[in-house]
Parts: structure tokens; C-alpha cells; sequence
């Protein structure tokens, strides 16, 4: 079980990074990401593309009606230090 919770993370940030890569925006997967304003900490919400599997489809269909996401707000988006 533990590895295949690590190998799943490990897929997810590699996607995360090529998404990035590509300049796409990051919707929230398992909670919050630097797209949809940082840190749970922080109380960034967590946004996702469509609210259910209708509106889903719908969007979609009409070339892309996504949630709007803020961006990663004024506060770190990380929990690493700064560096000095």
C-alpha cells in the first residue's frame, strides 16, 4: 500500500511539472496548489475545473468554460524557506 501511494505522488508531481512546463494552470487535485492561491495553512480554497461531470461535459463542449482560478495570492506558496 505504501508504495503504491508513493508511486501515484510521484506520477502526480511529475505531470504537475510538465503541465507547468507546457503554461498551464494547476486546478486543485487532492486540495490546494499555487494556482488556486497557495498553502492550506493559508486558507487558499480548493478549486476545481467544473463542479460535477454535467457542467463537465457542457464546458467543454463549448471550447472550455474552466473556473477561474486567483493565482498563488501574496503569501509563499511553498513551505520551504527562503533561500539567503
Amino acid at each position: 500500500m505504501t508504495r503504491r501511494i508513493a508511486h501515484s505522488a510521484h506520477h502526480r508531481g511529475q505531470l504537475t511539472v510538465m503541465l507547468r512546463m507546457l503554461g498551464r494552470e494547476i486546478y486543485s487535485t487532492y486540495g490546494p496548489s499555487a494556482d488556486t492561491g497557495g498553502l492550506m495553512i493559508n486558507n487558499a480554497p480548493t478549486i476545481y475545473p467544473y463542479p460535477g461531470i454535467e457542467a463537465l461535459i457542457d464546458g467543454e463542449s463549448r471550447g472550455g468554460a474552466k473556473a477561474s482560478l486567483p493565482g498563488p495570492g501574496d503569501k509563499p506558496c511553498t513551505e520551504r524557506p527562503d533561500p539567503v
